[in-house]
């Protein structure tokens, strides 16, 4: 991930946990997203995501942004991402692309999504 606001690359970790709203092309479901950087930034949201092709997923989640842990000090953060996926079985996999709007600034991230269905 870059940090804009810190001038510098970190490396990140999202879960995403979904549920398809009846047969549709919506979702929705909880997240987390931790970067590993000096300042113990965490995030957790409520995620939406939209599925406009088989393979190509839009995501919006609201949440709240710390750093190291304290949520009494947590601020609204918004992530949104992109990801164009390929079902090997139970497994997704391919690149996603994420642009974050947190307190401390804006955070971009271009990565490798897997997923797992259940």
């Amino acid at each position: 991930m870059f940090l804009e606001a810190e001038d510098e690359f970190a490396y990140g970790l999202h879960a995403h946990f979904l549920h398809a709203i009846g047969a549709g092309k919506w979702s929705g479901g909880i997240g987390v997203e931790k970067i590993f950087d000096e300042h113990g930034h965490l995030t957790f949201s409520g995620v939406v995501a939209f599925r406009p092709l088989e393979a190509l997923t839009f995501s919006a989640s609201p949440g709240i942004a710390t750093e190291g842990g304290d949520f009494g000090k947590g601020e609204f953060s918004l992530h949104l991402e992109c990801i164009y996926e390929w079902e090997l079985g139970d497994f997704h996999l391919g690149p996603m692309m994420e642009a974050a709007f947190e307190p401390e600034g804006f955070h971009y991230a271009l990565g490798l999504h897997l997923g797992v269905g259940f």
